[in-house]
C-alpha cells in the first residue's frame, strides 16, 4: 500500500514538472488580445484615412505603455506593436477592396498570437 502511494505521488510530481505551464500561455494570449483591442482607435483612424484617400497619419501615441512599448504606424496603414514583458510582436496590414477595409495580421511568437490573427482576417 505504501509503495502504491509513493508511486502515485512520484507520478503526479513528474506530470506537474513535464506538463506545460498553461497559466503562462493564457496570460500571454490575453496580453496579445489586449494589444489588439488597445489599437482599435488607431485602426479606425487608419481606416478613415484610407477610405478618404488621405495620407495615413503616423504620429499615434499608445495610452498603455506597459502593454505596448513600441507602436509604429506606416504611411501605407500597416500597424506594428510590441509587448516587452512577453516579447509579443503583432503586425496589422489593411487592404482596401471595393470601398471596404479588411485587416490581415501576423505575429510572433505564434502560440500567443490572437485567434483572429491565426485566421488571418480581422475586420
Amino acid at each position: 500500500m505504501l509503495m502504491s502511494i509513493v508511486g502515485v505521488t512520484i507520478f503526479v510530481g513528474l506530470l506537474l514538472i513535464l506538463l506545460p505551464d498553461f497559466g503562462k500561455v493564457s496570460e500571454e494570449r490575453m496580453t496579445s488580445a489586449s494589444m489588439t483591442m488597445c489599437i482599435g482607435k488607431i485602426k479606425a483612424g487608419v481606416k478613415s484615412d484610407l477610405l478618404k484617400g488621405n495620407t495615413v497619419k503616423t504620429d499615434y501615441k499608445v495610452k498603455s505603455p506597459k502593454l505596448i512599448s513600441q507602436l509604429q504606424v506606416h504611411t501605407n496603414g500597416r500597424i506594428e506593436v510590441y509587448n516587452p514583458t512577453h516579447k509579443i510582436r503583432l503586425s496589422f496590414k489593411p487592404a482596401l477592396n471595393e470601398g471596404k477595409i479588411s485587416w490581415s495580421c501576423e505575429g510572433t511568437p505564434a502560440e500567443f498570437v490572437p485567434a483572429a490573427c491565426r485566421k488571418q482576417t480581422v475586420r
